[in-house]
């Protein structure tokens, strides 16, 4: 219930992919900064074979964007933050693919 990944090919064995997750919040300890209980949009780009899927820690491309803060864990905000994101997935790749694009991403999934 609480994730759900989504997938563009792109060439050989490398996708974009967009993930909609939840987390408890807390202190982050790679960033040490306080991190809210919500659902959040993760983008990352990814290397899938046939048994296997790889990616880079701690790369630039992989970032996550605070979409739902929440009280707790909820089925319906969960779904509603998948629907937006079904509903704007080319939207979401294009502007995570494009050059210098971050900020219209961030400004695009919290307005």
């Amino acid at each position: 219930m609480s994730r759900f990944r989504y997938h563009k090919h792109l060439e050989g064995n490398k996708h974009a992919e967009i993930e909609v997750n939840y987390q408890l919040g807390g202190m982050n300890y790679f960033s040490g900064k306080q991190e809210p209980r919500a659902y959040y949009i993760g983008f990352s780009m990814v290397e899938i074979s046939k048994n296997t899927k790889s990616f880079m820690l701690f790369d630039k491309t992989s970032f996550k964007i605070c979409k739902a803060p929440v009280a707790r864990q909820s089925k319906k905000v969960f779904e509603q933050v998948k629907q937006f994101v079904e509903k704007n997935l080319d939207k979401l790749f294009e502007l995570y693919l494009g050059d210098n694009k971050r900020n219209e991403l961030l400004s695009f999934i919290q307005s």
